[in-house]
């Protein structure tokens, strides 16, 4: 039998760790928690350590408290949640990440400030870019995501290893309904950023990804990190150590440009810092900042509506161009990569030139934004690494063909039914291709349909 081990602080959490062990139980699999000998977030430390590196699934929950530090024996200044947490990865266990939602409604009593609030910011963040986390609000959520994690983890780890085995069964994972190639941009990314890496350590990047709403720009950006920038990260700052800090961040659209360089600055410091009160907007300042995170490398990411774009647009991008050129960090700092998302309005049958969008009188140039970006590349290479990917594009039939194959879903009968099914428009005509959200909606149906059929038949 199976052995899972509940990790998180536990006065903010007891009623969803309540519901977790008790819907685990049912499911007749051997919980390990906190409760079973101390109902207290300054349990034993020693004791913890052992239940996690004698379990086989680590169940970790984060909310907005980072818990308590114990004294005895922790140079680190840890709290036992991140510890057991430290202790899980360090003897292979299979971590399975549940973060509180941001959006959802939370007591302030029950939330950290000062630098508990900092370790504890740090500490998601980690976990945000590490792993593929589960999101979670009400307790009956978090019960529903952890009882079908814990299954599907069960399952994967009772096949059978031999790689025939390994290919026979179909890839389900969090995010392979938003891996529908992309290959171009992938390899683009990964050529730049492994030769900037190498050539110009702690540089900032800068990466420009452009292309129609609807063809998931934050899709593409998630896939970077995940399998080209964590990797390397990894492999160059070790496990322990290479932390991918992930950030999205605001874009400022009203005002003048003073003003909009002013927002700019403190949309950065408000997302790494809500509390700072200094005066001090500066690119070092912020640096400082991030730097007590002690992560190796940190994405920053903005979405920019190009119907907003203007002269003072392309003055305010340049501007903030410039802001970050001011860090060179070598190898004793964060590595910077800042990606724009530069959005286009979705084209319409008389073409991207004639499309009116409500910018005063004016019209959408697509072509002309594109000359201005490629431009500003060329400019802004000069002080540190920048590229302008491949336009984003919609997808087409054989794409979603070998999306099938490659992840082995369904049969080859089942496959073309479904591809038919999605491509068909509303009057019946046969498309040659979608946007990518459309295309990620109805893989994630698929997907989705084929978990709870493998629910059901284990009786679940």
């Amino acid at each position: 039998m199976a052995s899972v081990y509940i990790s998180s602080t536990y006065s903010d959490l007891k009623e969803h760790r309540d519901i977790v062990y008790r819907t685990l139980r049912q499911m007749r699999i051997d919980v390990i928690a906190m409760e079973d000998y101390v109902a207290t977030d300054q349990r034993p430390l020693a004791k913890c350590l052992a239940d996690v590196a004698a379990c086989d699934i680590y169940v970790g929950i984060f909310a907005w408290r980072y818990g308590y530090i114990p004294v005895k024996d922790n140079p680190e200044g840890k709290s036992i949640t991140e510890l057991e947490f430290r202790h899980a990865t360090a003897n292979h266990k299979t971590c399975l990440i549940f973060l509180l939602s941001e959006d959802h409604p939370w007591p302030r009593s029950l939330m950290e400030e000062g630098e508990a609030s900092n370790l504890l910011q740090a500490l998601r963040a980690e976990l945000s870019t590490d792993y593929t986390v589960s999101f979670f609000g009400a307790k009956e959520d978090l019960a529903r995501l952890v009882s079908v994690a814990v299954n599907t983890c069960i399952q994967g780890q009772s096949r059978q290893p031999s790689p025939s085995a390994s290919r026979s069964e179909p890839n389900l994972g969090s995010l392979v309904f938003k891996l529908c190639n992309r290959s171009r941009q992938i390899g683009e990314f990964r050529n730049f950023f492994v030769s900037n890496m190498n050539r110009r350590p702690g540089v900032p990047h800068v990466y420009l990804v452009h292309g129609a709403e609807k063809e998931c720009h934050d899709s593409l950006v998630e896939r970077l990190v995940h399998s080209e920038i964590k990797p390397l990260t990894e492999k160059r700052w070790g496990e322990q150590r290479g932390v991918v800090i992930h950030k999205k961040l605001g874009w400022a659209y009203e005002g003048e440009l003073p003003e909009l360089q002013q927002e700019m600055t403190r949309i950065l410091f408000a997302e790494i810092d809500p509390l700072y009160m200094d005066e001090d907007l500066s690119a070092a300042a912020f640096n400082r900042k991030v730097s007590l995170f002690k992560s190796p490398v940190v994405v920053i990411q903005h979405s920019l509506h190009a119907t907003m774009w203007s002269r003072q647009a392309a003055e305010l991008i340049d501007w903030y161009m410039k802001y970050w050129a001011n860090i060179d960090n070598g190898l004793s700092g964060p590595q910077y990569l800042i990606f724009i998302n530069v959005i286009y309005p979705k084209a319409q049958a008389g073409g991207w030139l004639k499309m009116k969008v409500l910018l005063g009188q004016k019209r959408f140039n697509k072509d002309g934004i594109e000359k201005e970006l490629r431009a500003s590349v060329d400019l802004w290479s000069r002080d540190y690494p920048c590229l302008l990917l491949r336009e984003l594009s919609p997808v087409k039939q054989e794409e979603v063909k070998d999306w099938f194959s490659f992840n082995n879903i369904h049969n080859e009968r089942k496959r073309y039914e479904l591809i038919a099914r999605i491509f068909k428009s509303e009057d019946g005509q046969v498309l040659e291709s979608l946007s990518m959200a459309d295309i990620e909606h109805e893989l994630q149906i698929i997907v989705e349909s084929i978990q709870r059929d493998i629910m059901h038949a284990r009786g679940f």
